[in-house]
């Protein structure tokens, strides 16, 4: 499946501009004073309510309606249907998992995943760790038949640290400290193979394709223009 380029602009609307009888599951991203996405969460509009459903490293939130940041913007998935009892049991998904997960923050994406019991599972052995876009990730992936993969998190490598790193190197050193205390046995292995980032970008960028699991090269044709139209809906 290829993007209309062009038809971008369309698909990701403000989260205040929603039209309130639009029944939708939304990936949400929340841009800073200069348009560039930096946190992401689960967005869902049923019955005329918006309800956010995001984790912010420290904790588990759910907001509603005006207590939805202003500046967040929303793609619907497409991958999910928009009827009222798939959305309704998707946001009981959500809300199992908002009382039962208790991740921290760090960038392991080993495609773990939580239940639709919101109970967390894991192949890899390693605890709950992940960020805002992996907790969208895992709650996305345990929806799915069989838990298919939403993306596929092998093309994402090690190098997808590195502008974080430059930016925040005593942060980045600190994590790899924490897993290295851990997990002193698996370090390595940890951080080769599920040690990465994905961006709010690429999350958002994501809700454009529907064909499963989606590419990290699929995201990287579309993700600058995502980004330009995300910064211009901002600065406008």
């Amino acid at each position: 499946m290829s993007i209309q380029l062009n038809k971008i602009g369309d698909e990701i609307i403000k989260v205040r501009d929603c039209n309130e009888n639009d029944d939708f599951i939304g990936i949400g991203i929340e841009l800073d004073d200069s348009g560039e996405g930096f946190h992401s969460g689960i967005i869902i509009s049923l019955g005329g309510e918006l309800t956010l459903f995001h984790f912010d490293g420290t904790a588990i939130y759910i907001k509603k309606n005006t207590d939805i940041p202003e500046w967040f913007y929303i793609k619907k998935l497409d991958i999910f249907e928009e009827n009222e009892n798939f959305i309704l049991n998707f946001k009981a998904h959500c809300e199992l998992i908002s009382e039962e997960a208790n991740p921290e923050f760090g960038f392991v994406f080993d495609g773990s995943y939580y239940s639709n019991a919101g109970e967390y599972y894991t192949e890899s052995n390693i605890k709950d760790i992940t960020t805002c876009v992996g907790f969208c990730i895992k709650i996305i992936k345990g929806y799915l038949y069989n838990h298919n993969d939403y993306l596929s998190l092998d093309d994402w490598n090690a190098e997808s640290m590195d502008d974080y790193k430059i930016k925040n190197l005593s942060f980045y050193n600190h994590l790899l400290e924490k897993l290295e205390k851990e997990y002193p046995d698996r370090f390595e292995e940890i951080k080769r193979n599920y040690f990465k980032r994905i961006m709010p970008s690429d999350l958002t960028t994501s809700g454009f394709y529907n064909q499963l699991p989606i590419r990290k090269s699929q995201i990287d044709q579309s993700r600058s223009t995502v980004e330009m139209v995300l910064k211009t809906k901002r600065l406008a």
